[in-house]
């Protein structure tokens, strides 16, 4: 089963990610003449094969290295991979506050196991979790690593894996945006637009873990944005509270039918890793084995 299970997820990953190379292709240099020149194919977006779900990795460990992950079929024990050297992912493996592009997966329920970037075996994990919902056909998620390798004393957040259902088609208005709250020293929050005394409230009292739900929030926690002529300013506040905590924009102008996802991330006190969010265009043309995200400000 291990082995079967590896050989579906390294087929699909490689077509999903940067490509497979093939030893026994033939040389396209004619003979005596200059090599041709290479034309770069653009990169797809995701679009999962039949049976299969899309599966984006976000590393939000603030004090964790580099890291990859393994499956097993839930309760088996069975762990493939690492996974993420098999898609693309530069080494040492997946750094912190980055995230995957969408890989296919075959919808089942797993067990997950996190292990350093760069393991050449799934046999030493830091974190394995056994309870996440199984993987359904054709649904986007967001598996995440969060929390802290090493705790300060008072704080419960030690690493842990979450898995975010997303929206990744195209928004039913302008734009799509949700908020998750990943910063595992800070209490609840306030997230919203505008600052100061412009700020408005989208989503209160968002625990740490959770995704922030609105009144008008969709099933997966977001919130249609008017048209816009400039990138949001998003703003979040300790829950209650009247001042700013933290504000950022996109990157860019958000493009009609864009699904972002911000997470906030980092240390509330700034070590040791800054307050920051991660913002990622769901449904975003990726930069190869990478999610379109960035971190702000």
């Amino acid at each position: 089963m291990r082995t079967k299970l590896l050989e579906v997820l390294f087929a699909g990953l490689c077509t999903a990610a940067v490509g497979c190379s093939d030893s026994t292709a033939p040389d396209p240099t004619p003979s005596g003449g200059p090599a041709p020149t290479p034309t770069p194919a653009p990169t797809p977006t995701a679009v999962a094969p039949t049976g299969a779900a899309l599966v984006r990795v976000a590393h939000l460990a603030l004090d964790a290295g580099p890291i990859d992950i393994c499956l097993a079929p839930h309760g088996s024990t069975s762990f493939s991979g690492p996974m993420l050297q098999q898609a693309g992912v530069a080494a040492p493996g997946l750094a912190y506050a980055q995230a995957t592009r969408y890989l296919p997966v075959p919808a089942d329920q797993y067990d997950v196991r996190v292990v350093a970037g760069g393991a050449v075996s799934c046999d030493v994990g830091m974190v394995d979790t056994t309870d996440l919902p199984a993987l359904v056909a054709d649904q986007n998620v967001t598996i995440a690593a969060l929390g802290l390798m090493h705790p300060p004393a008072g704080n419960d957040n030690a690493i842990a894996i979450k898995l975010y259902v997303d929206d990744s088609g195209l928004a039913p208005g302008p734009v799509a945006v949700r908020f998750i709250h990943a910063s595992p020293d800070t209490p609840s929050v306030d997230a919203g637009t505008g600052s100061g005394n412009q700020f408005s409230a989208a989503f209160l009292d968002v625990a740490y873990g959770a995704v922030g739900q609105g009144s008008t929030s969709g099933a997966n926690g977001y919130v249609m944005l008017p048209p816009l002529q400039q990138a949001p300013l998003l703003t979040v506040r300790l829950a209650g509270a009247g001042d700013d905590a933290l504000t950022f924009t996109p990157p860019a102008v958000p493009s009609w039918g864009d699904t972002i996802t911000a997470f906030l991330i980092g240390d509330y006190a700034g070590s040791p890793q800054p307050f920051k969010a991660l913002v990622c265009t769901d449904n975003g043309m990726p930069d190869g084995a990478l999610a379109d995200c960035a971190v702000r400000p």
